[in-house]
């Protein structure tokens, strides 16, 4: 018995640094050689490591022994382990403190075996990514940077969901996107620990726990993009990137003209790219507004949902308008006669951004309207 006092009084001593004789140094030694269990979890089995930790506790208050080691089992993720313990202890007539206590792990454990969805609002420059999507090639795209930095924080692969794919070198104001996770994480935690892996031209803007309803593609009601137009005699330094750059005249009237005839569902094949594999290309375009801003030019349009490059073809056959190549009541017939060989180019994706989607009000997602300048 002396023997085991000094041995459990040593144990305490090499792990605090103090000294302690008799019964407290044999219950601190106790709580300390339990968590030195717990990191050799790897060469044991955690059933070995419990009938251990009963041995080692038969001198003094189990259950507390019990309780202490749970909590340090639960922050290390051994919740099964964890679990076994806790229920031990309530097998045993425990006190209504003890009680309580159990009752708060157990529902802690509860928790971390919970899988919680987490949507994103991202906000990103693509101008050096080859579009969201994550390929099998080591192509730099948006969606590996997110899942690569999120897994960092959530202790755990990720696998996301988005909005809306874009293609290479397209910008967004609030791509959303959501991922499912049994790690705990605040809204503050999850946004700034994101961030702080990611490069500087992506950022997390917001951080929401939502419920398994919500899917980041499919509760979509909508989806807004919009084109910047830079319409001047000489190119801008900061805007390269990030506008597209016409120096003839355009006709802004005539462009508004013709947009109204892209308004509701139709089929867009016209308006289609030869690698899109939708099964229909039936779309319903709710709004397009274009504006003229001193050399800036900008068309927002809004739709259930977008055709690959839609969009820029139609932006590509806008400016067959503007600059009087066309009549404005010739993209009717360009629609309607669904051939892509008919409508405009495809024009550069420098001067494209995803606003974001639109959900259903009970989610309560932020409007990409509160991200624009």
């Amino acid at each position: 018995m002396d023997n085991l006092l000094l041995g459990l009084e040593t144990e305490f001593y090499f792990f605090s640094g103090l000294y302690l004789e008799g019964i407290s140094g044999l219950f601190l030694g106790l709580f300390f050689f339990s968590l030195f269990l717990i990191f050799i979890r790897y060469e044991r089995n955690p059933d070995q490591i419990i009938r251990n930790v009963d041995i080692s506790n038969d001198i003094g208050n189990e259950k507390v022994a019990k309780i202490n080691l749970s909590r340090s089992l639960i922050e290390m993720d051994q919740t099964e382990e964890a679990r076994k313990l806790l229920n031990q202890v309530l097998e045993d007539l425990p006190s209504d403190k003890e009680k309580e206590t159990v009752q708060q792990l157990l529902k802690k454990i509860n928790n971390k075996d919970m899988n919680h969805r987490i949507a994103l609002g991202v906000e990103y420059d693509g101008t050096d990514y080859f579009g969201f999507q994550k390929q099998k090639s080591t192509k730099l795209t948006i969606q590996g940077c997110l899942e690569a930095s999120t897994s960092k924080v959530a202790d755990h692969s990720i696998k996301t969901f988005c909005s809306g794919r874009t293609d290479a070198g397209v910008h967004a104001i609030m791509q959303v996107i959501h991922f499912d996770t049994k790690s705990l994480r605040t809204s503050n935690e999850w946004t700034r620990g994101i961030n702080s892996y990611l490069p500087s031209d992506i950022r997390v803007l917001w951080s929401k726990e939502l419920d398994e309803s919500f899917h980041a593609r499919f509760s979509a009601k909508s989806r807004s993009y919009m084109f910047n137009i830079l319409n001047s005699n000489t190119p801008s330094a900061l805007w390269s990137d990030r506008s597209l750059f016409i120096p003839a005249k355009l006709d802004v009237k005539s462009m508004q003209l013709a947009s109204k005839y892209l308004l509701g569902e139709q089929d867009f094949t016209s308006f289609r790219g030869s690698g899109c594999q939708s099964k229909t290309a039936i779309r319903n375009i709710e709004s397009i507004n274009i504006l003229k801003k001193n050399n800036f030019i900008t068309v927002e349009l809004r739709a259930n949902a977008f055709l690959l490059h839609m969009v820029r073809i139609i932006i590509g056959t806008l400016l067959m308008v503007g600059k009087k190549e066309i009549k404005p009541k010739e993209v009717d017939r360009i629609l309607k006669q669904r051939d892509r060989r008919v409508a405009g180019k495809t024009v550069s994706s420098s001067g494209l951004y995803f606003l974001g989607p639109e959900y259903p009000k009970k989610y309560k997602i932020p409007s990409y309207n509160n991200y624009l300048i």
